[in-house]
């Protein structure tokens, strides 16, 4: 059996490694070496994926209608080159192609949704789980109609005291890769950060002219995880693929959500996550127009911890 494992890079792709991370082999003895994976070319995925059988494939935006339909011909001849069985997806837009194409070609298709979803399914979600042959699977509880549960990515780790809170001395700043803008952040930090602090601006395609900071659009992978691991503290838009990122690294990040109504996303599923998170002690929720030093301390003063999780089974 050979598994494609598809996903748009940002959350998405790292969210997807993870899980895979933690499939059982199944009775044909599945493993590393028969996979593929199918996702788009950036710092990110080529950190991430580095010794893993790569097909690099055109980004497909946000409701990008004929990019997906351009995107089947394509699913199809990669699904035979590499004789996929199997093919599992955490999305974006990518799935919308890949997905129903598998399902035609009778392969055995998986959707899970994303883990910033935590209330309601996204658009590709709705369109996946209506589609027949495709299972659909939801990572919080009370899946919606057509969708079951599996533990989601957040179910490994635990928040606990800091033994030493420290002082506010490195910071890292991070707002995800999405192409949309959130300088309404970025500017009210630059407002607040304390004197002298060390600060990684990870700022995507925000405008961060006249703010006076060094910025980096993109910073690699591993790069950004040694920075994590060795701030004090952490902001973070509440992307799904960053909490998991900056919890991993033993932090608790501020949580900021990206407001639709400022053009920042689509819509408000970040407040879903971050209140959620917040909720359950591995983030500290704050508003992009007041997150202040209370907020960078009460962070400060937790770590985070892996636990136990179960396999995860797809069937």
């Amino acid at each position: 059996m050979t598994t494609a494992y598809v996903a748009t890079i940002g959350g998405h792709i790292s969210e997807l490694v993870e899980l895979a991370g933690r499939e059982v082999a199944d009775d044909h003895g599945r493993n590393g070496a028969d996979e593929v994976w199918i996702t788009n070319d950036s710092p990110q995925t080529r950190d991430l994926l580095a010794d893993r059988t790569v097909e690099l494939v055109p980004f497909i935006a946000e409701r990008d209608h004929l990019g997906v339909l351009r995107s089947m011909p394509q699913a199809r001849r990669l699904y035979r080159r590499h004789g996929v069985t199997r093919v599992v997806s955490t999305g974006s837009a990518i799935a919308l192609g890949y997905l129903p194409v598998a399902s035609l070609m009778g392969i055995e298709s998986h959707y899970i949704e994303s883990s910033t979803r935590v209330e309601s399914c996204s658009v590709t979600g709705r369109i996946l789980s209506k589609t027949p042959g495709i299972n659909c699977w939801w990572q919080f509880e009370n899946p919606p109609v057509g969708f079951a549960s599996i533990e989601g990515v957040y179910e490994g780790f635990r928040a606990v005291p800091n033994p030493t809170p420290p002082t506010i001395n490195r910071v890292v700043v991070t707002v995800g890769t999405t192409d949309r803008d959130f300088r309404r952040l970025i500017e009210r930090l630059v407002s607040i950060m304390p004197d002298g602090a060390e600060v990684l601006w990870q700022t995507g395609h925000s405008n961060v002219e006249g703010l006076g900071i060094e910025a980096h659009r993109m910073v690699p992978e591993a790069d950004l995880v040694a920075a994590i691991a060795n701030a004090d503290v952490v902001v973070s838009h509440a992307g799904a693929g960053s909490l998991s990122l900056v919890l991993s690294a033993g932090r608790v990040p501020v949580f900021v959500p990206r407001r639709a109504a400022f053009d920042e996303q689509i819509d408000d599923h970040q407040v879903e996550l971050a209140r959620w998170a917040d909720h359950r002690g591995l983030a500290v929720f704050a508003e992009a127009d007041s997150v202040g030093i209370d907020d960078l301390t009460r962070a400060a003063r937790l770590q985070a911890r892996t636990r136990p999780v179960g396999k995860l089974v797809l069937s």
